[in-house]
């Protein structure tokens, strides 16, 4: 007789068939599960329907080409429907035409990286055809060789984003008020490199190079940032029409005069060098701050009226390093070596009067402060040295703080006290060294 022996581990033989019964339980729920999660294997009855995008879902902007943007007579392509369009390929233009016209507000086109391109003999690369638009967007390709301009959009709210234009003959790019233009650049061209025509637009990180008119020609009320404008055959920026702000922009090595700004211009820490003629030239009411005029054929900074000229450097020029007229601010301006050799110039002048001329250090120009205008001007605290025609020419009539000859310590000064060799403790005083 076999007893069964309670409290003691089941046998190998006896758990066998209990484990298997478990495992192949667990295999087919996991299987179950996998049939479920994978879907039926066979079609459902019916059609077969697509469950993918569209064309249009994917790729939601339009082709510009011959079936989409048919073009005409003086057009290669014509946009005359509202919406974005993008283009597939180059776009090559003919005599008498232009590459895209637009014949509709609120357009977007993004030349893709292709360019628009002509032999010189067409009309615009891209243009409203002279119509006025609304809200008209180019970007991100290249256009060049047009027998007018690169892009010509006339009316109001475009953007042109990341364009260059090259060797277009009336111009590289033009708009109209309320512009936004950023990241271009226009070369070669032989008119003018960008012009904007209405007020409020703004510039941003543009260049204009080696163009056969003027880099920059900017309407009223508007913005120019960190754009610069070299080697072109006329004046690097212009600014027509009153109240334009440049920030952080330079002109260098233009034919003509490196900053021209009508009244109430603002200039902030912009730089024009070897230019042909003036480096700043400002009208009445205009703020020039922290702003370097170097080594230009002519003036350095010149203002009219109202003029407040601040922390600015003028050297190496060849004549006044700053020439202001009447009710000027000129103050704490370093100029050195305008000048030199003329005996009509100096680092610091005025003709007029009622201007303040405050803080500014002038060294080794032709004369150093020359004020030639009896107007009450107001002298203090400028300091003169080394200036080789004279270091002070002020007619009577001038509100004239101390001149005081400063010289140099007469031996080593090492320790914590000096009496000073100035010569003056007049705060206003201004010093000869």
């Amino acid at each position: 007789m076999i007893r069964a022996t309670t409290g003691s581990p089941a046998s190998p033989n006896r758990s066998t068939p209990a484990r298997t019964v478990l495992f192949l339980a667990a295999f087919a729920l996991v299987f179950a599960a996998g049939i479920l999660a994978a879907g039926p294997l066979n079609p459902p009855a019916g059609a077969v329907t697509s469950t993918y995008k569209t064309l249009t879902e994917v790729e939601p902007r339009t082709a510009v080409n011959t079936t989409n943007t048919p073009g005409d007579a003086d057009s290669v392509y014509k946009i005359t429907q509202r919406g974005s369009y993008y283009l597939t390929g180059d776009v090559i233009g003919s005599t008498g035409q232009y590459g895209i016209e637009i014949a509709a507000d609120n357009v977007s086109i993004d030349l893709n990286g292709f360019s628009v391109v002509n032999s010189g003999l067409g009309l615009d690369g891209v243009s409203t055809a002279g119509i006025f638009r609304v809200s008209i967007t180019i970007r991100d390709g290249v256009i060049s060789a047009w027998g007018d301009w690169a892009i010509d959009l006339v009316g109001t709210g475009h953007r042109v984003e990341n364009v260059l234009s090259r060797v277009c003959t009336n111009g590289g790019i033009r708009v109209g008020a309320s512009a936004i233009v950023t990241g271009c650049s226009v070369s070669g061209s032989l008119g003018d490199g960008y012009s904007v025509t209405g007020s409020g637009s703004a510039l941003r990180d543009c260049t204009a190079v080696a163009n056969s008119a003027q880099g920059f020609i900017i309407a009223g009320g508007a913005t120019l940032a960190n754009c610069t404008a070299n080697a072109n055959a006329s004046t690097g920026f212009n600014a027509t029409a009153d109240g334009v702000t440049f920030d952080h922009c330079t002109s260098a090595n233009n034919a003509g005069r490196g900053f021209v700004a009508a009244n109430a211009a603002t200039l902030t820490g912009c730089v024009a060098s070897d230019n042909g003629s003036y480096g700043f030239l400002v009208s009445r009411g205009a703020i020039i701050s922290q702003c370097t005029s170097d080594s230009n054929a002519t003036i350095g900074i010149q203002g009219s009226f109202g003029v407040t000229i601040e922390r600015c450097i003028a050297r190496f020029n060849g004549e006044h390093g700053i020439l202001v007229g009447s009710a000027c601010d000129i103050r704490d301006n370093v100029t050195y070596l305008n000048a030199q050799t003329q005996t009509t110039a100096a680092g610091i002048t005025t003709n007029g009067g009622l201007n303040r001329i405050e803080g500014n250090q002038s060294i080794q120009n032709g004369h150093g402060i020359w004020i030639s205008g009896a107007g009450a001007n107001f002298i203090a605290r400028n300091t003169c040295g080394s200036n080789t025609v004279t270091n002070w020419e002020i007619v009577a009539g001038n509100n004239l703080a101390p001149i005081v000859q400063a010289t140099p310590n007469a031996a080593t000064v090492s320790g914590n006290t000096y009496t000073g060799s100035v010569g003056t403790t007049n705060p206003w005083a201004n010093l000869t060294y």
